[in-house]
């Protein structure tokens, strides 16, 4: 088949050369498909898809770990001096504000005790002089008598006459009480002795001590509407 070796040789290389060339293109090949596969180049790869996705949420984690750190550096806590400051308008505040607060309030209750003060003897004095043009005038005395002969019922026709005067004592309790021991102490008080029929009625009204008031004040009317000439009796 082979005239001499050398012959021989030449055919070993070139079946040499052969499979070289063939490993060379099986090579180029599985190169080639690896590309497509890589970068899309093939017809019917998805593997494009697959890394977008990827992309994104890496760009989303990025972004997020961006913004944390802004929102970080944004928000450091507070200062030592920011602190400070803070603490020294809660001072102020508690120094200087809350007890003009307070004289405010105090000052506001004995004010509107005063004005029930006066409620009350205004309304004394106008109700002595009724009942009294009505006894005049030819009305049943008994009965005029007997309906305000009782503390009680003084109190009560006053507090029905005086619009929100069953809640307007600076506790929000009754403006108008009868006179005992235990009433309340931010409410004006009344106390009856005597009654129309025998021309003898007297009434004491009284403003309690509280807020700005050091002392109580009374005022005494008698029947017919005028203040009584000796408060003693």
């Amino acid at each position: 088949m082979f005239r001499s070796l050398k012959g021989v040789r030449r055919f070993q290389g070139l079946k040499r050369f052969q499979g070289l060339k063939r490993t060379k293109s099986r090579s180029s090949l599985a190169g080639a498909k690896q590309h497509r596969l890589l970068y899309g180049k093939g017809p019917s790869t998805n593997v494009p898809a697959v890394f977008s996705t990827a992309l994104i949420r890496i760009n989303d984690a990025y972004s997020s770990k961006i913004t944390w750190r802004l929102l970080a550096r944004s928000s450091p806590g507070f200062s030592l001096i920011e602190l400070m400051i803070v603490i020294a308008i809660v001072s102020v505040v508690s120094t200087l504000a809350i007890p003009a607060y307070q004289n405010y309030i105090v000052s506001a209750n004995s004010t509107k005790l005063s004005v029930h003060y006066r409620q009350a003897s205004n309304w004394v004095r106008a109700e002595m002089v009724r009942l009294q043009s009505r006894l005049t005038g030819g009305g049943d005395s008994t009965e005029i008598s007997a309906g305000r002969d009782e503390t009680s019922e003084w109190v009560n026709a006053l507090l029905a006459d005086i619009a929100g005067s069953e809640t307007a004592s600076p506790s929000s309790g009754a403006a108008f009480v009868p006179a005992a021991e235990g009433a309340a102490p931010d409410a004006i008080t009344l106390s009856v002795s005597g009654t129309p029929l025998d021309a003898n009625l007297r009434v004491t009204i009284t403003r309690p001590i509280f807020g700005n008031f050091d002392s109580s004040e009374q005022t005494h009317l008698c029947w017919g509407g005028v203040a009584c000439i000796n408060n003693t009796e």
